[in-house]
Formats: C-alpha cells, sequence, structure tokens
C-alpha cells in the first residue's frame, strides 16, 4: 500500500491511495478518515465514519470492488509526489504495523549512488 502520511485523526492508520471504479481517494486505514486527495496540513476529511461508502459509486470503500492504488494508479491521477512511503497491509485483526512493515521509499539518487559505489 502506498501512503502520504500519517493520519491526523487518529494519529496512528496510514493514509492509503485506495481505488474504487474510476475514483481514488486517500483513506485512514485505522479510523476510516476520507479525503479526496491528497491533504493539505490540518484540512478536514471529506468524511469520517466507519466503512465510507466511494463517492462515485456508493459501495464501501472496503468492499471487493476497491483495492489499494499500485503505482501506476497513483501516478495516473498525478499524486506520486505526494507519496511518503510503502507498507505492508495489516491482517485482518487489524492488529499493529512492526517497523518491517513500513518503509519510506528510497530517494532515487541515494539509488544511483549506491549502484555506483558497487
Amino acid at each position: 500500500m502506498y501512503y502520504v502520511g500519517i493520519c491526523p485523526q487518529c494519529e496512528e492508520g496510514l493514509l492509503g491511495i485506495r481505488v474504487c471504479d474510476d475514483q481514488t481517494v486517500v483513506l485512514c486505514d485505522e479510523c476510516d478518515a476520507l479525503w479526496l486527495s491528497p491533504p493539505e496540513k490540518d484540512a478536514p476529511p471529506a468524511t469520517l465514519r466507519a466503512d465510507p461508502p466511494c463517492p462515485s459509486c456508493g459501495d464501501p470503500l472496503w468492499g471487493e470492488q476497491a483495492h489499494w492504488a499500485d503505482r501506476k494508479q497513483v501516478e495516473s491521477v498525478g499524486w506520486w509526489s505526494h507519496i511518503a512511503g510503502e507498507a505492508g497491509n495489516r491482517d485482518e485483526s487489524g492488529g499493529t504495523r512492526t517497523p518491517d512493515r513500513i518503509r519510506p521509499l528510497a530517494d532515487s539518487s541515494d539509488l544511483e549512488s549506491t549502484e555506483s559505489a558497487e
């Protein structure tokens, strides 16, 4: 799951990019706070309720028709510059994330310098 930051509402969940139909949203994987685009600092969510519906089709954003965006989908809506990192999905229990399940994206210049050092 690509995420844009930590949720300002619950301060625990990650703000992941979720896709349903043709709609792409930012959704907290913990408290279900929803933004229609990557939130600016202190921007309130568009909605804050359990199992929020897709703004486009009305189906639940946690339904089978929705999924976490892949890189191509994030890039196609122009949000790649907002991505803070990539995380594994939580298991069904919603358990805590371990540090190995949250990792910032490597800066491409870091990758180039590592490759040239080898």
